[in-house]
């Protein structure tokens, strides 16, 4: 999680402390296309939470910025999230969802290690993630079903195949499909949906229509293609898993259960990324099948880096040698 900075100094204007078993929602309220977007925060109890969305996105370039009014204060988010907020205006509906950089105090370390450690069980409730990847481009076109996608790269010259791995590989290496965050996000979501500019695609569609379109033939394409769509695979499988699961707390805490063991995970999402390097062990927590590690390590953003590495190593070597 990274330290975003608010318009204001003084996070106490907006945050008050949270009981144990409580978590914060956003509710946006509807406007005016494009006009600044008014939010309120409330605290609500986990246990029993209104229905709500959960948000996976990436944070953008951090020198463009955005404003919105969060309880009637001045608020700078990034301009990605900005947009995606936007969108989900659209349809003039007021919108009540979970976001991390809203609904956690990022000024405060101990609040933050609590309530990432609750992220897991905060998207397995959630009534549907949606997922923002980003404004669309040639590829997206492409991935979505728009016909525009077809006559730009026709008029390069490209055979329809060719035009076919230029548009995968360019939707799959998107930014969002890099982060370490979203394997937590997405495998936990009961429904997941991808928007990218106004049009939005289903979880299940986008795992059909690779299949359907022949991008897992592994004779028929790129490398670079072939392991793109090999991260989709491995994430829709353990996506699959859990939903199998789903009767269990998020966590998977059997080593029978799963296979999905905290050296398992770090290697296959190994090129992921994450802003803050601690977050790489922090995201893949709640997916581990030993609960040694998964009660022995706890989100903490108190001490430094190298330290929490140390410890996890450690750690992770007692485990192995069990």
């Amino acid at each position: 999680m990274a330290n975003h900075h608010f318009s204001i100094s003084n996070s106490y204007k907006l945050y008050r402390s949270l009981e144990p078993t409580n978590f914060r929602l956003l509710t946006i309220h509807p406007g005016l296309k494009w006009t600044p977007i008014t939010c309120t925060l409330s605290g609500e109890s986990l246990e029993k939470p209104l229905e709500y969305d959960a948000l996976s996105y990436t944070w953008g370039d951090a020198t463009e910025v955005a404003y919105i009014t969060l309880n009637s204060i001045r608020t700078e988010i990034r301009l990605n999230l900005a947009l995606f907020l936007q969108r989900l205006l659209r349809d003039g509906r007021v919108r009540v969802v979970w976001l991390d950089l809203l609904c956690i105090n990022q000024h405060d370390a101990e609040e933050k290690g609590d309530q990432v450690s609750k992220k897991a069980t905060i998207f397995s409730k959630a009534r549907a993630v949606l997922s923002w990847l980003c404004e669309h481009d040639a590829s997206s076109l492409y991935a979505y079903g728009q016909p525009t996608y077809l006559q730009h790269w026709d008029s390069l010259g490209l055979s329809e195949e060719a035009a076919r791995d230029f548009a995968w590989n360019g939707f799959l290496n998107r930014a969002y499909w890099t982060r370490t965050w979203i394997v937590q996000e997405v495998a936990f979501g009961k429904v997941v949906q991808l928007f990218c500019g106004d049009d939005i695609m289903d979880w299940s569609c986008l795992r059909d229509m690779v299949r359907s379109c022949g991008v897992l033939d592994t004779s028929s394409v790129s490398d670079s293609l072939l392991a793109s769509t090999k991260n989709i695979s491995r994430l829709d499988e353990l996506r699959r898993h859990i939903l199998d699961h789903s009767a269990t707390p998020p966590s998977l805490t059997s080593d029978e259960a799963s296979p999905y063991t905290h050296p398992y995970l770090i290697n296959s999402y190994l090129p992921t990324q994450c802003t803050v390097p601690r977050d790489k062990i922090f995201a893949l927590l709640s997916l581990v099948s030993s609960g040694y590690l998964s009660y022995a390590v706890k989100p903490d953003y108190n001490i430094e880096d190298w330290d929490l590495f140390g410890q996890f190593y450690l750690k992770l070597l007692r485990y192995i040698s069990f």
